[in-house]
Order: structure tokens, then sequence, then C-alpha cells
């Protein structure tokens, strides 16, 4: 479950529960399948078709 930090629930009232965990999903997903690679694919001027596939293969894209 998310943390909801009290100053971001004061400053960003819009934020639900759901969308904080979203968040950390996401924050989690970049930090393990992007990041490490993150210096290769600006290098190669591209980032995978495998990496856009394991993002909508966890919800993180629109259908």
């Amino acid at each position: 479950m998310a943390v909801v930090d009290k100053r971001e629930k004061d400053t960003r009232p819009y934020f639900e529960e759901e969308h904080l965990m979203f968040r950390d999903s996401l924050r989690k997903f970049l930090e393990k399948e992007a990041v490490p690679y993150f210096d290769e694919w600006e290098k190669n001027g591209f980032v995978p078709r495998s990496f856009w596939s394991k993002l909508g293969e966890n919800g993180f894209l629109c259908p």
C-alpha cells in the first residue's frame, strides 16, 4: 500500500490513494526496467520494443 505523506496530501488534495499507489508502482517499475538501461538507450537513440511491451503488460499504457 502506498504511503501518503501528509505534506503531499495537503499540497495535492486531488490525489486519492489509488493515484499514489499507481505512481509508486510505476516508479518501482521504472527503477527496475528503465533506469539501468537509460544510458544504453540514449546511446542507441531508441527505447526497445520489449520495454514498451512490458509497460503494457503491467497496465501502464492505455489500450
